[in-house]
């Protein structure tokens, strides 16, 4: 690298000197304007380097979204495979994924659907996960509603428990003739047939 500068500079060095005897020889190909107008080339170069450099910066910036967005993408497509096998506890994954790619953006966390596709960087193609990510959306959502009545249905027993153990004996009592007055002795005897 500072070989490269240095041959910089010797180049400026030279391309100076040029310009002086062009300006002392009254050259008029080694002008463009005024000497108000006129930039030395050192200013130049200068110049196109802070370009270059933004440029960079910025490509780097996109790329390092995009390297986030693949691996946050290849996480989501794991989730979703290993949704059966962890018996829907990636399901949690899922969801924090859809939350962070709605408060940070596709750059970081990609549209459900996206994560079958391939993204092609710098282009804009249209990708073909639209019916996918409806597809993943409307499973998402019956995935998600399955999980909140499993869960409440695991309280409404454990609720169901504790109160039938913190009763006294004659509350109990009380519940078994209720239950047995209500479904009536024709169904209790189809019930003790039925397990006989």
């Amino acid at each position: 690298m500072p070989d490269t500068l240095n041959n910089l500079d010797e180049q400026l060095m030279a391309a100076e000197k040029l310009k002086e005897e062009r300006a002392r020889n009254n050259d008029p190909s080694g002008s463009e304007g005024g000497p108000e107008e006129q930039k030395s080339l050192r200013e130049m170069v200068m110049e196109k380097r802070r370009t270059e450099e933004a440029k960079n910066n910025a490509a780097s910036g996109i790329e390092e979204g995009l390297g986030m967005s693949r691996t946050t993408s290849g996480l989501l497509r794991t989730a979703w495979e290993l949704l059966i096998p962890s018996f829907g506890l990636s399901l949690i994954y899922i969801n924090i994924h859809v939350f962070l790619g709605a408060v940070l953006g596709e750059n970081f966390f990609c549209k459900l659907g996206d994560e079958w596709i391939p993204k092609i960087a710098g282009e804009n193609i249209p990708q073909p996960g639209k019916m996918i990510g409806l597809l993943e959306k409307m499973g998402l959502l019956f995935l998600d509603l399955l999980a909140l009545t499993i869960i409440f249905s695991i309280l409404a027993l454990i609720v169901m428990i504790v109160t039938w153990i913190s009763a006294s004996w004659l509350q109990k009592i009380k519940w078994l003739w209720d239950a047995l007055s209500s479904l009536g002795w024709s169904t209790i005897s189809a019930l003790v047939n039925l397990f006989k």
